[in-house]
């Protein structure tokens, strides 16, 4: 009897010592679960972070070098885009909308943890803005060297309201011709005050010369200002070319020699490496910058904005129509769609979460 009872407490205890060791394995095995979760669930938010991160640059790389649309876009628009991470752990998804005239919200949504259970979500913004080139034409027409205007062309500095839009109605007053020297200034055919209209109708400004010879300089932009417009054009024009009939407002369009518009209707900033001709009644809107000479001929053409040319030469050969006429809305708006989106240097980034988590 007594050494029966005595096998019965050593079994006992053998179980219940194997007892506390199934526990402390089992809870050895639930910790470690628990911090490995814990681990993966850590990797994954900041995976997911980095996605919306990435987000935001793809977004600032997307329109940082121009608007790209933006610059049309109005306060109840927004812009998506998308993407995924180049090792493929994670992606994004984001909007861009406009708060006023100059600032964007962009949001940027990262995921992380695609077959893997649950993913993590994690939400980033920062607030951008527009930052325009300061391009600021002193008159319709500004020239470094000489300017030629007969026949039926108009200069026109008054600033009539031109078109439609956003710029309908909207009026300023300037110059109709500047040049860095009045005895660089020929009318054929025509007075001050007819084919040249402004406050004044020519204004002097000897800081405006280059010597007096075609491709000289564009005035106004200097060698910086062009260059800076030159890194944002994502548009090369044939020689030849026909406008698209009312685009919408582009980055900047560049020609890298001569250029002759012949016919349409283009927008935005049109910089020209060499000379430009426009015929068969051509028509821009916005900004036009041109290292040579400016001309016209035939059914000639119009700028409605502000012309800068090393020389001009406009109504030659009996064209009609030809005109260039100041506005200073449609130059603004041109240089807005062509403007670089940066972020805010200082409160610009902020991480967003949602309600009651």
């Amino acid at each position: 009897m007594t050494g029966g009872g005595r096998r019965g407490v050593a079994l006992a205890a053998v179980l219940f010592v194997l007892l506390a060791v199934a526990a402390l394995v089992a809870g050895t095995f639930f910790v470690a679960l628990q911090e490995f979760r814990i681990g993966r669930n850590s990797v994954l938010a900041r995976r997911a972070l980095d996605a919306a991160e990435a987000g935001l640059e793809a977004a600032l790389a997307r329109w940082g070098g121009g608007s790209g649309g933006l610059g049309g876009l109005d306060s109840a628009g927004t812009l998506g885009f998308d993407g995924v991470l180049p090792d493929g752990s994670g992606s994004y998804r984001g909007a861009v909308q406009r708060l006023n005239a100059r600032l964007f919200l962009i949001r940027s949504t990262g995921r992380a943890g695609f077959g893997e259970g649950e993913p993590s979500e994690r939400t980033v913004a920062i607030v951008a803005r527009l930052v325009p080139p300061r391009v600021e034409p002193p008159a319709a027409l500004t020239v470094a060297g000489q300017a030629t205007v007969g026949g039926r062309a108009l200069v026109n500095g008054l600033g009539e309201p031109v078109g439609g839009g956003k710029c309908a109605g909207a009026a300023d007053t300037a110059a109709g011709l500047a040049v860095a020297d009045s005895a660089l200034v020929r009318l054929k055919g025509c007075v001050l005050g007819d084919c040249v209209r402004g406050s004044p109708p020519v204004l002097v400004d000897p800081a405006l010369g280059g010597g007096g010879a075609p491709g000289a300089g564009v005035p106004v932009l200097g060698e910086s200002g062009w260059a800076g417009l030159r890194t944002l054009a994502d548009t090369t024009l044939a020689p030849t070319a026909a406008v698209a009939a009312n685009p919408a407002w582009p980055e900047v369009v560049r020609a890298a020699g001569d250029l002759h518009l012949e016919g349409g209707r283009g927008r935005g900033v049109l910089l020209v490496e060499g000379d430009l001709l426009l015929s068969g009644g051509a028509v821009w809107e916005g900004l036009v910058a041109v290292r040579g000479t400016l001309k016209t001929q035939d059914a000639g053409g119009v700028v409605r904005g502000a012309a800068l040319a090393g020389a001009a030469e406009l109504g030659g050969g009996g064209a009609e129509g030809v005109e260039v006429a100041r506005s200073a809305c449609l130059v603004r708006r041109a240089l807005e769609a062509a403007a670089p989106l940066r972020a805010l240097g200082e409160r610009g980034w902020g991480e967003l979460f949602k309600a009651g988590t």
